[in-house]
């Protein structure tokens, strides 16, 4: 059931497959009441659609926190970066602060994202595994690259309905 929610495109292809098949009947029959069926198909999917649109899976809401975060960093933009870490995750949201103080992003971009939950803990807990490419600069010019590639774990938990950081780790290889 996970699978129509996480995506439009199983809905679509099962509606698209089903309107096919009734076509077909209904071209070799020439039985008009098989276009009741296929408004009733399409219907249908129109409404699964919709659904997927208005139901927010928690992957979908790791992966929004996520982006939401890495578009912060490419504003420069503290406040809502910070927004995404656990106000009880000191450490990570002082160490934030100094990064984006000292480094200047342009663009990021997330590849090869994979999560994995830990729904039976409490709170519930999940770990999202990508590679983060980006440019930007060293202010204090120490660094002379300006892009970077790594690969990022990044550890949240569930607070209330909102998924936040509590940590990371960080390394060059996968």
């Amino acid at each position: 059931m996970l699978l129509f929610l996480e995506s439009p495109v199983p809905v679509l292809v099962l509606g698209v497959a089903v309107e096919i098949l009734l076509a077909l009947l209904l071209f070799s029959t020439g039985r008009g009441r098989l276009l009741w069926w296929m408004g009733g198909v399409a219907l249908v999917t129109v409404c699964g659609v919709v659904l997927e649109r208005m139901v927010v899976t928690d992957r979908e809401a790791v992966t929004e926190r996520l982006l939401t975060g890495a578009k912060a960093a490419e504003r420069n933009d503290l406040p809502r970066l910070l927004d995404c870490v656990s106000p009880t995750a000191g450490a990570l949201r002082a160490e934030t602060q100094s990064v984006l103080q000292r480094f200047e992003v342009r663009k990021l971009w997330i590849r090869r994202l994979t999560i994995s939950f830990e729904q039976r803990a409490a709170p519930p807990r999940a770990t999202a595994r990508f590679h983060l490419v980006g440019n930007g600069r060293d202010r204090q010019q120490e660094l002379p690259y300006e892009t970077f590639s790594l690969w990022m774990t990044v550890f949240l938990q569930k607070e209330g309905e909102r998924w936040l950081a509590t940590g990371y780790e960080v390394s060059e290889t996968r």
